[in-house]
């Protein structure tokens, strides 16, 4: 078994520039912030910047929204005696604006929350995130298409940034680490003709893949069905889904959903899945019995 690195060894490297201060944490198995005061510690302080460097993260920083936040984390490190001029190595600025910068919330209405989701209109802020997710071609394979160029998924964008109402895919956002991951929600059902069905909608759940896995569409799932049901009147709920996606399969029919058919197109084979509103469904069923025979 290979023996652990020693804090001494990782200090050393740390003083000869030869790890970022995120790769030192790392090495020693502790939150960069603990890392930071294990520098003060030694009388050792992060490294600045290129001028070339402090722009590109302040520029990539004003894009995610949280330049506001920075202040008060160099302001709280100079007071714990961490020496710091303006700007800090990119990896440990991106690593400390992920775990360590204070959140900041959104300013669009959320329409729906969970657990640990939250579900809002999308944002200019959510660009990159989004553009990130239409490229990775697993997820574009399972979605029914192909990985979109920047320029086209920002094109993309540009038709969910409106704002949606009670029917349309929302922002879904992943509350621990407030970051957008997807788009989820209802969107209304349109028959072979094109036309929309009333009372009728469609449930999606679309999140990047580092999220897949974790019981997150089902619980998006869990929010829309009644949502619909209760909120919106549905009477019934369709999802159509890629047949070689059998996770997104599961999770329809823990929803309840029961399949209705099955069909080609566009290279692809699907499923799709209905579910009926219960309450409707009874009311139907009484209001038979109780006519005259």
């Amino acid at each position: 078994m290979a023996e652990k690195i020693t804090e001494a060894a990782v200090l050393a490297l740390f003083r000869d520039e030869k790890i970022t201060a995120s790769r030192g944490a790392e090495l020693l198995e502790m939150s960069l912030w603990d890392f930071m005061d294990l520098l003060h510690a030694n009388g050792l302080t992060l490294w600045d910047d290129t001028p070339e460097e402090m722009e590109e993260d302040k520029s990539a920083l004003r894009r995610l929204g949280v330049i506001p936040a920075v202040k008060p984390l160099l302001d709280e490190l100079r007071n714990k005696g961490v020496l710091i001029r303006e700007g800090v190595c990119q990896e440990t600025l991106r690593e400390a604006g992920e775990s360590y910068l204070p959140k900041v919330r959104s300013s669009s209405m959320i329409i729906l929350e969970t657990e640990r989701l939250l579900f809002r209109d999308h944002e200019e802020a959510d660009l990159d995130a989004y553009c990130e997710m239409m490229a990775e071609p697993e997820f574009r394979r399972l979605s029914g298409g192909q990985p979109l160029s920047r320029e086209e998924a920002e094109k993309s964008f540009r038709h969910v940034l409106r704002p949606m109402g009670p029917m349309g895919l929302l922002a879904t956002v992943f509350k621990p680490e407030s970051r957008y991951i997807g788009r989820c929600g209802l969107y209304p059902h349109r028959g072979e003709n094109n036309e929309v069905i009333p009372g009728e909608a469609q449930l999606a759940y679309y999140l990047a893949r580092p999220y897949w896995g974790r019981g997150l569409a089902t619980e998006a799932g869990r929010a829309f069905v009644p949502y619909g049901f209760r909120e919106l009147g549905l009477s019934r709920i369709v999802a159509g889904v890629n047949a070689t996606n059998l996770a997104s399969i599961r999770v329809l029919q823990k929803l309840g959903f029961v399949w209705i058919r099955s069909g080609e197109g566009g290279g692809n084979s699907w499923h799709e899945y209905e579910l009926r509103n219960p309450s409707l469904d009874l009311t139907r069923c009484n209001m038979s019995e109780a006519q005259p025979n």
